[in-house]
């Protein structure tokens, strides 16, 4: 039923609502797992499945169940780029998310290696453990620091005056090394058989006689025109085609879940 009132709302140029999107695709997604071993069919499923809980996601509901479910649905509809893509958002949005993880883990091991440390990635997403407890202490040595100014300013006592502003000083300074780097946007190799180049140009030599596979991991340093420079997960640097990589906007760096919508149900 809710896939002839998403195809009337369209037809009548109307937009389904949330609640029509989350039917839609959670009922092509168990079509799918319906029909996995029929090949194609299976895969169209999934892949519908996957349009539907982009659109959520497009409405602003971004938010690690989501990213699991839409990232499951690209992987079983063959997209392994966009499934790695996927999950590596998610867990930007909650970096201890176990179930998350394992899905990346998962698809990492889908990825042809014609060497086995080229563009390997490693723990590269790691949960901030401690983080609240040290903003805490630094707090707490903030206003220690300022009850320590005041009671010298009181009592005239000079050594006081000058430890209150240490612990003031080092509290804002720890702040701000407390603060995490701005990210790069992520991409994936979109498929097999790319060359990482010197250069910008298909003029320019690759820096190994082994050509890269899709699924491998890279963040984006720098575009020009259609070539895009990039860091794979391993630390070599060199020069790809755009149209070889599937990646992030820059504005989803900042994303956050919106609060109190969690419309997609975990299926791993």
């Amino acid at each position: 039923m809710s896939a002839w009132v998403v195809t009337v709302s369209l037809l009548l140029g109307a937009e389904p609502s949330d609640a029509q999107l989350v039917a839609e695709a959670e009922r092509a997604f168990a079509e799918g797992l319906s029909q996995r071993d029929q090949g194609e069919r299976g895969a169209e499923a999934f892949r519908q499945a996957a349009q539907w809980f982009e659109q959520l996601r497009r409405r602003g509901y971004d938010n690690p169940a989501l990213a699991r479910n839409l990232g499951n649905a690209y992987f079983l509809a063959g997209d392994l780029p966009h499934a790695i893509l996927t999950y590596r958002q998610g867990l930007r949005l909650a970096p201890e998310d176990r179930k998350l993880r394992d899905c990346l883990e998962f698809a990492r091991e889908q990825v042809v290696r014609a060497e086995p440390h080229l563009g390997r990635p490693g723990d590269d997403i790691v949960p901030p453990v401690g983080t609240r407890w040290l903003l805490l202490g630094l707090t707490g040595l903030y206003v220690l620091g300022w009850l320590l100014l005041t009671r010298a300013g009181m009592l005239r006592w000079r050594v006081g005056l000058g430890i209150g502003g240490l612990f003031i000083v080092a509290a804002l300074v720890g702040v701000y090394l407390a603060q995490p780097a701005p990210s790069r946007p992520v991409a994936v190799l979109a498929r097999d058989g790319v060359l990482l180049r010197k250069g910008n140009s298909e003029f320019f030599p690759p820096w190994f006689e082994t050509p890269l596979n899709r699924g491998m991991e890279a963040t984006i340093l720098y575009r020009r025109e259609d070539w895009v420079q990039v860091e794979l997960a391993s630390g070599e640097i060199g020069w790809v085609r755009q149209r070889d990589l599937v990646s992030e906007a820059p504005d989803r760096l900042q994303t956050a879940d919106r609060a109190g919508h969690d419309w997609a149900r975990p299926w791993r």
